[in-house]
């Protein structure tokens, strides 16, 4: 595959993840809520079938609470977490935290941290995903114990196809697309990640901060009012014809 097929793979199967998982639940609690069982199918295959381009991804935000997003993306990776032997521990805050974010593109950040994290963490490890409030902010926080990352590649962790181990004889796969993946869809919701290891063998932190929704209404996407055009000096007609 090339390198784009690559990206595009990889941010297909996500989706479908998350289907089989809430297709598998909705199946538990069918008896109870008989009629919601289509609905869901049919949100989860709309999920699916949103047009993808690694160049130019977008977003379709409304206010939602983040706390069950992230509960939903980490168990989408859990079974492969068990098959390491890793143990997947999950604190989030029992507050409500309402961000204004699309659902799926919030699961997508998720599930590339924990996947990440669990990809690179050796047998009977651990990762760890907290939410939390600070200030304006929802402060998610992926961390684990794996391998680290050196100083020197830190500054370029985020960066498309940008790898550690770029040799031919690396042990993990993929094309370094995942975690710049998290941050263009981290910045598109206003927010802000970041990458913090104490060096090879001593384990990675992300921290992403995500603009509740009160904060995040000051631009669309994360952009501010004033970045998107001065209207200083305009003319403006509006025409109602509403009786």
């Amino acid at each position: 595959k090339t390198r784009k097929e690559d990206a595009v793979f990889r941010d297909f199967v996500f989706p479908c993840c998350l289907c089989f998982v809430s297709l598998e639940r909705k199946h538990r609690l069918d008896h109870r809520h008989p009629a919601g069982h289509p609905r869901g199918v049919r949100r989860e295959r709309a999920a699916i079938r949103r047009p993808i381009d690694v160049e130019q991804l977008a977003v379709e935000p409304q206010p939602l609470q983040i706390a069950p997003l992230i509960g939903d993306a980490v168990e989408t990776v859990r079974a492969q977490a068990g098959e390491k032997g890793i143990k997947l521990s999950v604190d989030l805050a029992a507050e409500p935290l309402t961000v204004n974010a699309d659902h799926v593109r919030i699961q997508q950040i998720v599930w590339n941290l924990v996947n990440n994290g669990v990809k690179f963490t050796p047998k009977g490890g651990r990762v760890s995903v907290s939410l939390n409030r600070e200030g304006d902010d929802a402060i998610l926080v992926v961390e684990d114990i794996g391998q680290g990352i050196a100083p020197e590649f830190l500054p370029q962790v985020f960066e498309m196809f940008r790898q550690a181990d770029a040799g031919v004889t690396r042990r993990h796969g993929g094309l370094g697309v995942g975690l710049a993946l998290v941050r263009q869809l981290t910045e598109l919701h206003g927010g802000q990640v970041t990458a913090h290891s104490e060096g090879p063998g001593l384990g990675t932190r992300f921290t992403v901060r995500f603009p509740l929704h009160s904060r995040s209404m000051e631009g669309i996407s994360g952009v501010p009012l004033e970045t998107m055009g001065e209207l200083v000096g305009a003319r403006i007609l509006v025409v109602d014809d509403t009786p």
